[in-house]
């Protein structure tokens, strides 16, 4: 028993992350499932901007693209920089993570994934709220990293 808490205590002070405080402005959606996010481009969907691993690319007003540069449903901007993401990644084969806040549109995400296969994404996945406990970390994640 004494060993289960031992276990329990080293993971807890592993993961712990005093720094990491959650963006009051950026709402994922919960889910009860437990399947680990896996590494790959992170496409970011706010309810002012678009990033790109990080990067921010577009800006939206209220989760809307309203006149960004498009070929068809393809968002030029983005397509760039996923584009450019995808090349980066050897083979190109991960999938792209889509955080999307749940203010935005479905119309907005529909046109992102649409422009997300013109770049070369054959896969995509959606990153959730693990119940209570928050995003559950990528597998290999270094100890405090912020994902």
């Amino acid at each position: 028993m004494m060993d289960m808490f031992t276990i329990i205590l080293v993971f807890l002070l592993v993961f712990f992350d005093p720094e990491a405080r959650p963006d009051p402005e950026f709402q994922l959606p919960s889910s009860v499932a437990t399947q680990q996010v896996a590494e790959g481009t992170t496409l970011r969907v706010r309810r002012d901007a678009i990033e790109v691993n990080g990067q921010s690319v577009l800006p939206l007003v209220d989760g809307e693209l309203g006149n960004a540069a498009r070929d068809g449903r393809r968002v030029l901007a983005v397509l760039g920089a996923l584009e450019a993401a995808r090349a980066q990644v050897p083979g190109g084969e991960l999938p792209l993570m889509v955080e999307c806040d749940q203010a935005v549109p479905w119309s907005t995400l529909g046109d992102l994934l649409a422009t997300a296969a013109g770049a070369g994404f054959q896969s995509y996945r959606f990153v959730v709220l693990g119940g209570a406990d928050g995003p559950i970390p990528p597998a290999g994640a270094a100890p405090g990293q912020v994902f």
